[in-house]
């Protein structure tokens, strides 16, 4: 990992840390108010499959994760959360307890190059959010290789990635920051044998912190939901 991405990731961890010890989840006004609709609306394809199991990959503290188990508890299905954070897997073992949620929520604190997914394991893999934060490209197309290959006949995946990210100053912000249409060209590349259910690009602007100062960020933010095709 070159200086520049270990700086990038330094600040992302700095900041997310720093926000999930001033909000909680589903605090009105934040990013954390409500699960992201595109997601909601994917796992809404899959959701009366009895004993799901789905891997949010960059969970944070269970924006995503806790409303699909709460969804999916009753009927014998897990979320595998997995996240960098020890303060991200801590919280949303607290609110896995807080909503009831504990037996559908498996929490693991990992860097999500590192963890390992067995061929065919998951009904849905999400991953918003995270894959532009990997450290390098090679392992960026790791990740997707194993999604891919984690996915079982007829599952999904749902990502959700940033694109052209820049700061007030124009500086790169993610550490895999590509162009749009390349972006996508490698993910309908990778994808290209699945059904694509949703594919679809957006501006995002959202204010952080680098160095204890807020700034804006902006983006291209990528919605990308495909189903593998059934044996």
């Amino acid at each position: 990992m070159d200086k520049e991405t270990k700086q990038i990731r330094q600040e992302e961890v700095e900041y997310h840390q720093q926000f999930y010890q001033e909000h909680e989840l589903f605090e009105e006004g934040t990013w954390l108010e409500e699960p992201i609709p595109s997601v909601m609306d994917a796992f809404q394809l899959i959701r009366q499959k009895p004993n799901l199991r789905i891997l949010d990959l960059g969970s944070g503290v269970g924006r995503h994760s806790i409303p699909i188990a709460k969804d999916i508890k009753s009927r014998g299905g897990i979320i595998v959360c997995v996240d960098l954070l020890e303060e991200a897997v801590e919280n949303l073992n607290h609110y896995a307890k807080e909503y009831d949620v504990q037996q559908a929520v498996e929490a693991v604190q990992s860097d999500i190059e590192d963890y390992q997914i067995k061929e065919n394991q998951f009904d849905f893999i999400i991953a918003v959010s995270s894959l532009e934060h990997t450290s390098s490209e090679t392992a960026f197309r790791e990740v997707l290789t194993r999604m891919e290959r984690g996915t079982k006949p007829g599952g999904l995946n749902c990502i959700i990635i940033n694109a052209e990210a820049s700061d007030e100053q124009e500086e790169k912000t993610m550490e895999i920051d590509k162009p749009t249409e390349e972006l996508l060209a490698e993910l309908d590349d990778y994808y290209k044998e699945w059904e694509k259910i949703n594919r679809f690009v957006e501006p995002l602007a959202f204010e952080t912190v680098r160095d204890g100062e807020s700034m804006w960020l902006y983006a291209r933010a990528i919605t990308y939901v495909v189903r593998k095709e059934n044996d």
